[in-house]
């Protein structure tokens, strides 16, 4: 059969000498596949499903800006009219959230060891020492994961190990105020010949 005309020609039976045809019982026309499966949000909406995939070692917010910038031209112009793309799982949020919360960590922990070094040691100076060498060593971290092409996401950053950071630097600060504390004792008790 080569059309819709061709199907409602067929011969069904006949009933007292006169033939039935398809025509006669049901209108043929050509209509839409019968959906295999359903997909809905909130039980609304029958819909069809995308996954958007990134490629290893992309950048994500990248991606996801270039992801929203094909679906807003894809529901301006390219798809008929009542049908559209909604983002179904947004993984920007996710993102926005991991780095919120590394870089309230990393501030948070910069002002503890401060706080704790101020109080402990007494010297402002090495307090402020220690509190930098966390961020150089997050920077000096990611330079290195860079230049080897240890992909930079939201496991790895997760990964690195605040206590690991500071630990050495709060050993050395420790270490050093010590020693200029023996020091200045040493030369306070310093005993000056008496007159005769």
């Amino acid at each position: 059969m080569q059309d819709v005309s061709e199907i409602g020609n067929i011969f069904i039976k006949s009933f007292g000498g006169t033939p039935i045809y398809v025509h006669d019982v049901a209108d043929v026309e050509i209509d839409s596949k019968v959906p295999a499966g359903i997909l809905s949000k909130d039980r609304k909406n029958e819909s069809v499903e995308g996954i958007v995939l990134m490629r290893r070692g992309e950048n994500t917010s990248d991606v996801l800006s270039h992801v929203k910038a094909v679906i807003t031209e894809l529901n301006q112009v390219d798809l008929p009219e009542g049908v559209s793309v909604q983002p179904f799982y947004d993984r920007s949020q996710l993102v926005e959230n991991t780095l919120h919360t590394v870089g309230h960590s990393v501030l948070l922990g910069i002002s503890l060891v401060t706080l704790v070094l101020l109080i402990f040691l007494g010297r402002p100076k090495l307090a402020l020492l220690v509190a930098l060498t966390i961020p150089f060593s997050l920077l000096f971290a990611l330079v290195l994961m860079k230049a080897f092409g240890i992909p930079i996401g939201l496991l790895s950053i997760g990964a690195i190990d605040f206590g690991i950071i500071v630990d050495g630097s709060v050993i050395m600060a420790e270490n050093i105020a010590h020693r200029l504390h023996d020091a200045t004792k040493k030369h306070d008790t310093t005993v000056l010949p008496r007159r005769c």
